[in-house]
């Protein structure tokens, strides 16, 4: 079967396997259940599929447990001559006050405020499979009090959640919000030939040519006075000098960002430099009218 670490998608086909290869007892769909978790990695990246994927993920674990949830697998799986019976039910209890317990502290309000939409988007899935999975372990054991308490002691919590689409929309809401505040760093000096240079780098940088084709630059301070040089920790030797620029850019759809952007040249020896180009990158949306 799939490791936790796995997500829910592949737990859903391990347990879909097994299914349909041979009959799933009581244990198998308590660990069906608290296997089901979000891919949180998929958040982490900010990948744009995340969303619909988890909605999928939803639909198909809604449907497996439907297939197997037989009125005649709940009676089996509560008759305590059956094997194995107290050891589900018992892992089923564990589960059950963890994921509520999660579930009551979980805290949107951090990620919210700094419009980190990938962990507002984790957190949601997350309760909201958790949620469901306490629904689904409700179903398997109807007359369960441990697991009635969970369901109870959580269920206003996920339904003030709202759906998919109110949670995008809170997302939305905060991320423009945050657009809204950003500024780019004052210049430290004006040196139009080095804005220029930065600019062609800029431009000429691969990362650009993927995430932002047609991207125009607006704006470019030179936040720094200078070039910081890099030397071998050993020799003392240079290798090379950077230097930060904050450039206000609008990308081909019309959305503007504050690129912050370190620049580097590498020693050529003697004192000289080579061909600047961009070395890494941090960009935040911003609105245009602030640049």
């Amino acid at each position: 079967m799939a490791t936790a670490h796995d997500g829910a998608g592949a737990v859903l086909i391990g347990a879909a396997t097994q299914a349909a290869s041979e009959p799933m007892d009581a244990e198998d769909v308590v660990e069906t259940i608290r296997r089901f978790q979000p891919d949180h990695r998929a958040y982490l990246t900010g990948r744009d599929d995340s969303t619909d994927n988890a909605r999928v993920q939803l639909a198909e674990f809604r449907a497996l447990m439907d297939a197997v949830l037989t009125p005649e697998f709940i009676a089996r799986a509560n008759d305590p001559e059956q094997r194995g019976t107290r050891r589900a039910v018992r892992r089923a209890e564990v589960w059950a006050d963890q994921a509520k317990n999660r579930i009551l502290r979980a805290d949107f309000s951090f990620a919210e405020e700094r419009a980190i939409s990938g962990a507002m988007r984790g957190q949601f899935v997350a309760m909201v499979f958790e949620g469901e999975g306490l629904r689904q372990l409700a179903r398997l054991y109807p007359d369960n009090a441990k697991i009635a308490d969970a369901v109870a002691a959580t269920r206003q919590r996920v339904a003030e959640l709202g759906s998919f689409t109110e949670v995008e929309q809170r997302i939305a809401s905060a991320e423009a919000e945050k657009a809204a505040r950003i500024r780019l760093r004052p210049a430290r000096r004006t040196n139009a030939s080095l804005a220029a240079d930065f600019n062609r780098a800029f431009k000429a940088s691969a990362y650009t040519a993927k995430e932002f084709p047609g991207a125009a630059i607006l704006k470019t301070n030179l936040i720094e006075t200078g070039w910081t040089v890099e030397r071998n920790s050993i020799t003392g030797i240079i290798l090379s000098r950077y230097q930060r620029a904050h450039m206000g850019i609008r990308d081909a759809e019309g959305t503007c960002h504050a690129y912050m952007v370190l620049f580097e040249q590498k020693a050529t020896g003697g004192g000289g430099y080579g061909r600047t180009y961009m070395r890494s990158g941090q960009h935040t949306p911003m609105a245009c009218e602030n640049i």
